[in-house]
């Protein structure tokens, strides 16, 4: 009798439930529309069901728009769909509008960065003007020092540093001197591989500077340890990853957040692990890449072409690879138009990346003739400057500069006024004097310093489109060095022993050779320079000359050799390589370290001269003659000029080779 009433009232309670369900679903969901993820079928999105006052607001794929007072807004998971699609121009379509788009609440971004693939957050970054709450932000102070344990910055940093440094490898005297530095290891400590009583010296004396200036000298030091480290190679690059070290990175840029120098090294390491596939998994975590499209917004280059480096290096659509000598200067963004052509931009002595083709404060008319006041003084910066320092010119000369000043006119001007191009900068460490350095980083030659250029182009495939080089001062030089041994290594028969030991593929120094199309130098020293005291022995060792400087003197080898091959390898080459000369003839004056004060015309003209192409000398010192003071320069001009007949002289060619194949057809 139980069980037989206990069946009754289950089937009751069933159909009541059922019954119930069936008027209170489309009842409760007419006022609570249920917002579900929309599936693909064969590219077509299949919409979640939702009432007529929400599919009114939905954003169809033939027409992508805005709507208003949505219950709740479900577009953003239409494009988020999309991004799936088998069709590429809807998945193009569906990122922009996610970077386009404002009409989101902050709940509803936060949705769309948790639910994105690592690649569509890469491919967003690099898309123009991304919404920057797309990205997931960094944890805060406190929960990294959680994190941490309670341990203090600097022991975990130490602990890291120290577990790295144990096995000793090829790495250089920077990172040695960093490192020991960081971890403070004591001079008779078997870690500390004196080589020379010089780095003892240096150590000591930063010591005591350091004590005397705030923690944040401490910090910069630490940050330059882990960044030497990981350049150093790929094997301490994924130890240190493993070991946290992007979470101790967040302290600093909490700690530093509108520190320019921190920031810098922050971007740098960034950039670098970014280069390794098997750290860049680790760059995806913890908010870095919100940092990271913050760093690309910022007005100082010195943090935004790292990050720029960076983003490219983690999209794997990008083939190309920059590591530290290389940066990325146009395009920047993932949605602008493919290249066609390469044009390279070597900096020279004592310059960089991030100051030596800034907008110059020197006008000059089209004859090459100055055109400022004449009690204008240029502002002359042989010299590094501090990342914080303004661009150094007063007021009057700032009247001198066209309105908005660009502090990198290959970025700003060329790659918008010449379509299709990708424009790269070597970037590499000088210096006059190891007086003005913290560690002995200028050993390498000329030679030595070309191999390791060479090695990064062809990680960044140059070689695979038409190449125009653009070189001011010593960049000419290792311009011309690279393409020597090109045509050097290129004689040697495939399966010698000297083939074996070339560091680049046969393959890549063929191509760089034939896509070579053209050079400009600005102030190249063919034949040296004019600095007379460099070739006095005594004040060689008494001033700590680098070994680029000591090569830099006026008839030397090194260069008459240099030269000589150069000029052999164009003139029987089947190339038709065109050449283009700026060359100065104002007075320069620079310093070592205030022990030497030095004025006078840094390069004469039997050495600016370069025997094929025009040349055409400028009232302008050594180092500005890279620097246009606007659009309407002479040496931009030209450059613009030469440029852009290259690039359709290249045109020319590819139709020319196209022409036996219409007539086939036809």
């Amino acid at each position: 009798m139980r069980q037989a009433v206990r069946k009754k009232l289950i089937f009751a309670a069933a159909a009541s439930s059922g019954l119930l369900g069936l008027i209170g679903y489309p009842a409760l969901k007419s006022v609570y529309p249920i917002k579900n993820e929309p599936t693909i079928i064969d590219d077509y999105v299949d919409l979640p069901t939702a009432t007529a006052d929400l599919t009114k607001d939905i954003l169809l794929p033939e027409g992508i728009g805005t709507g208003t007072d949505a219950p709740i807004d479900i577009s953003h998971w239409l494009l988020l769909s999309l991004l799936k699609s088998k069709s590429s121009a809807r998945r193009e379509r569906a990122l922009d509008e996610l970077a386009r788009q404002r009409r989101w609440n902050d709940a509803e971004c936060m949705e769309i960065a948790q639910a994105l693939d690592k690649q569509d957050i890469i491919h967003l970054a690099r898309t123009v003007d991304a919404d920057i709450r797309l990205f997931l932000k960094p944890p805060s102070i406190s929960r990294i020092e959680s994190f941490l344990e309670s341990n203090k910055i600097e022991k975990v940093v130490k602990t890291i540093l120290k577990e790295v440094a144990e096995k000793a490898d090829s790495c250089s005297s920077c990172t040695n001197f960093y490192t020991n530095l960081s971890i403070r290891v004591r001079p008779d400590s078997n870690l500390l591989a004196m080589s020379d009583l010089t780095q003892l010296d240096k150590m000591m004396h930063l010591e005591s500077r350091k004590r005397r200036k705030l923690a944040h000298n401490d910090d910069v030091i630490r940050l330059k340890a882990i960044l030497n480290n990981i350049i150093c190679g790929e094997e301490r690059a994924v130890k240190m990853a493993k070991s946290g070290i992007l979470l101790v990175l967040l302290y600093f840029r909490h700690k530093y957040k509108d520190d320019i120098q921190v920031n810098s090294l922050l971007a740098q390491i960034l950039a670098n692990l970014s280069a390794s596939p098997l750290t860049r998994d680790y760059i995806d975590t913890n908010g870095w890449i919100h940092i990271l499209v913050e760093y690309t917004r910022s007005e100082h280059l010195e943090i935004s072409l790292p990050a720029f480096k960076a983003l490219a290096n983690l999209d794997n659509e990008v083939k190309a690879i920059y590591n530290n000598h290389i940066y990325l200067l146009a395009p920047l963004h993932r949605d602008q138009k493919r290249t066609n052509s390469d044009v390279i931009f070597v900096h020279g002595l004592v310059g960089s990346v991030f100051k030596s083709w800034r907008q110059g404060s020197v006008a000059l008319d089209e004859f090459g003739n100055r055109c400022s006041p004449k009690n204008f003084t240029p502002t002359t910066e042989l010299l590094p400057i501090n990342p914080n320092d303004d661009i150094g010119a007063t007021s009057e000369q700032l009247k001198l500069i066209d309105n908005p000043y660009t502090r990198c006119w290959p970025k700003d001007w060329l790659a918008k006024d010449v379509q299709g191009l990708r424009v790269l900068a070597v970037d590499y460490p000088t210096a006059l004097s190891n007086w003005r350095t913290d560690c002995d980083l200028n050993k390498d030659s000329l030679r030595q310093r070309a191999i390791h250029v060479m090695k990064q182009l062809e990680a960044a495939h140059v070689g695979e489109q038409p190449i125009v080089w653009v070189a001011h001062s010593m960049g000419g030089l290792l311009v011309k060095q690279i393409l020597v041994l090109c045509d050097e290594w290129l004689k040697l028969e495939p399966d010698s022993e000297g083939a074996n030991q070339v560091p680049t593929s046969r393959k890549f120094l063929e191509n760089l050779s034939k896509q070579t199309r053209g050079v400009v130098f600005y102030s190249v020293p063919h034949k040296g320079s004019n600095l007379d005291w460099i070739e006095r022995r005594n004040l060689q060792k008494l001033l700590m000359l680098t070994t680029e400087v000591i090569e830099l003197q006026k008839g030397s080898p090194v260069l008459i050799d240099l030269h000589d091959k150069f000029l052999n390898l164009i003139n029987r080459s089947e190339l038709d390589v065109k050449f283009l000369t700026f060359a100065e003839k104002s007075i320069s004056s620079f310093g070592v370290n205030k022990v030497v004060q030095w004025r006078g015309t840094l390069v004469h003209e039997d050495s600016l001269q370069f025997e094929i192409g025009p040349i055409y000398k400028l009232d302008i010192d050594h180092a500005h003659t890279c620097k246009p003071h606007s659009k309407e320069a002479i040496t931009y001009k030209r450059t613009l000029e030469f440029i852009k007949d290259l690039i359709s002289m290249k045109q020319e060619r590819a139709d020319e080779e196209l022409m036996p194949f219409i007539s086939f057809i036809l």
